[in-house]
């Protein structure tokens, strides 16, 4: 059996060529990493082990990011903001925790972060 397929002109319109689906728009990005953010500071403040370590790792991050989101641009420099959170990975250190120093709560954040952002390698 023959299956019937009407021809479909091959042409792009104006407006798909402005809009990328792999490209999502600046508030668009900043709504994914605020709910990042904000899942991880429940996750942290649900943790049983070394509560305020993981809040406080939660807090550093999110002040990073606010610093990079300060609201005078909406465009967000992605690779910018990863490199920021990198460094703070690299540099932070709690000696509060007996079990965690909160680099590994840091680490999972820039993971979720990378991966709301679509295109950026950590």
């Amino acid at each position: 059996m023959r299956c019937f397929r009407p021809k479909v002109l091959q042409t792009r319109s104006f407006k798909s060529q402005l809009y990328s689906p792999t490209k999502s728009s600046p508030i668009e990005t900043q709504i994914r990493i605020q709910n990042v953010l904000d899942a991880h500071a429940v996750k942290a403040a649900n943790s049983e082990y070394d509560r305020a370590v993981c809040r406080l790792a939660v807090a550093a991050a999110r002040k990073t990011v606010w610093d990079c989101l300060d609201g005078t641009d909406p465009n967000v420099d992605e690779k910018m903001l990863v490199q920021k959170l990198l460094d703070l990975h690299a540099s932070y250190y709690d000696p509060d925790g007996e079990y965690t120093s909160g680099k590994g709560t840091i680490g999972d954040l820039i993971a979720d972060i990378c991966g709301a952002l679509k295109n950026c390698d950590p």
